[in-house]
């Protein structure tokens, strides 16, 4: 049998919980699920024909094959897989199309194409690194199956990308390049599956060729709701770090700040959006002021859509506060919980020098007793790389790395240029693209209006968004749509914001 004749034994899905659940329940995507299946089916079919499609789930009427973890998943799709026809003890051909969800945009040219690379070149593993999700399959044959351990930690494509150098491996690259998008093609969330449903609508045979023109005139379609919201319960702080604009303002809003009503009502407004997103407690205030700050948090953990709840504290005061909140909640709030914990120095005069004031012991003996009542895992330390500690980035790794608690090195942001300049290095790329932050984020101040965007939010000269206090999300979010237009055009010289002079638009939130 020539190498270059034999097809795919089988199209394999392997659904996580969360699209399982999403693809059962979620009302938007069960109205174009049978629409979205006959597509993707259809399309396969005219390159396999006759070609079975098989799911760890009965949601999507493929035949089900019962799976504990993705693993199990493969390793049972190993035993029905046919003997190899090769011929060749050293080249075992048998292979199966792999997807981790519905692909109804799936691009027959270029899934014909890595076909073709697949077979010419004998891959063990095929899949590409700048495709979407949902454009092509990857490709597994039995041999790369037959290396897998019996059980995981991580996905299946995490251990291979760990392990890349044992496979034949086929990288299939195509233009355009889309990574800075962060697309997701399977309808796995709302977010995509508002996407593609459009482009859907426009045509079922629509070429990946032409999607970067589609998002820039239809950036409202890509831009459908935020993801990351950081909400000020408070503003006010009792500490003056050199790092924070609250030193360059007039701080007139201090004091004002959310009430438990103003919360609920907030909460309402939430279930309005149904993709989900993070909330990030923080901004200009430290949170642990609040003196309603349990209940607070209470009522904001248990929203439905919500991935993660963020608490960005100094946890330099009000301790008992934070550890009264973390004890009232369950299992399941804890693990949507995150704290950050703002501690740049190590150094007792410095943190005092950074912070304005002498509480280190306090700090580290508070950060101690968080890791006793939350997971360590759900803990983080905050370094900013500035120049002040350049000197102790390796002796504040080895202090926290014996603890096992999580670091984030945090890039420095000087708010456009309104602070003074204290970055280690300057790792802004090259090419300006458009702005994560006006693509996903809001920033609630908290009296309850909207920043345009966190680098100005003590410009007086820029308006803000609205006041979610009074407004919707949808008419507050919508509202800033001509700009991020602006953004994702390439003109941001015309979205009245100093984005030339801002460094932040490649960082990525949620």
């Amino acid at each position: 049998m020539s190498r270059l004749t034999y097809n795919p034994s089988y199209v394999c899905l392997y659904l996580n919980k969360e699209t399982d659940l999403f693809y059962r329940n979620n009302t938007f995507f069960l109205k174009y699920k049978n629409l979205y299946i006959e597509t993707f089916q259809s399309k396969l079919s005219k390159l396999f024909p006759k070609i079975e499609f098989i799911s760890n789930s009965n949601s999507l009427g493929f035949q089900e094959i019962q799976a504990d973890s993705e693993v199990d998943f493969l390793f049972k799709i190993k035993e029905i897989l046919p003997n190899s026809q090769s011929g060749n003890e050293d080249w075992d051909e048998v292979c199966i199309l792999y997807f981790h969800g519905l692909a109804p945009l799936l691009d027959l040219h270029l899934t014909k194409k890595i076909w073709q690379r697949h077979t010419k070149f004998l891959s063990q593993y095929s899949y590409s690194e700048n495709l979407p999700d949902g454009i092509i399959p990857r490709i597994l044959t039995r041999e790369f199956i037959e290396t897998l351990p019996k059980s995981l930690s991580q996905t299946v494509h995490e251990f291979f990308l760990k392990n890349i150098n044992n496979y034949d491996v086929e990288i299939f690259f195509e233009h355009p390049d889309l990574r800075q998008y962060r697309l997701n093609l399977t309808p796995n969330n709302a977010r995509s599956h508002h996407l593609i449903k459009h482009i859907l609508d426009k045509s079922p045979d629509f070429p990946y060729s032409n999607l970067i023109n589609f998002i820039k005139e239809n950036s409202n379609l890509y831009r459908s709701s935020p993801s990351w919201i950081e909400l000020e319960l408070i503003r006010g702080c009792e500490l003056k770090c050199t790092f924070c604009p609250r030193q360059y303002s007039d701080n007139a809003l201090d004091g004002s700040q959310f009430t438990i009503n103003e919360v609920l009502d907030l909460k309402n407004k939430l279930s309005s959006l149904d993709s989900n997103y993070t909330i990030c407690i923080g901004g200009m205030g430290e949170p642990l002021l609040h003196t309603d700050f349990e209940q607070i948090v209470k009522e904001i953990v248990s929203l439905q859509n919500l991935s993660e709840l963020i608490i960005e504290t100094s946890l330099s005061l009000h301790w008992d506060r934070l550890s009264n909140c973390i004890k009232s909640l369950n299992e399941l709030e804890k693990k949507k919980l995150t704290i950050i914990i703002n501690l740049t120095t190590l150094k007792e005069e410095r943190y005092k020098a950074i912070y304005g004031q002498k509480l280190l012991k306090e700090v580290l003996t508070n950060v101690d007793s968080l890791t006793k009542i939350l997971p360590i895992e759900n803990v983080h330390v905050q370094i900013l790389k500035i120049l002040e500690v350049e000197d102790e980035v390796d002796s504040y790794y080895t202090f926290f790395e014996k603890k096992n608690i999580n670091i984030i090195f945090q890039k420095y942001n000087s708010y456009a240029g309104s602070l003074e300049e204290k970055r280690v290095s300057d790792l802004t790329p090259l090419k300006r693209e458009f702005c994560w932050h006006l693509a996903r984020d809001l920033y609630i101040h908290a009296n309850g209006d909207v920043a345009v965007c966190k680098q100005v939010v003590n410009d007086p000269k820029i308006r803000s968004l609205g006041n979610i206090k009074t407004q919707t999300f949808e008419d507050i979010w919508n509202k800033s749509q001509s700009i991020f237009q602006e953004s994702i055009l390439g003109n941001h010289h015309k979205t009245g914001l100093p984005c030339l002079q801002c460094d932040e638009w490649y960082t990525f939130n949620s």
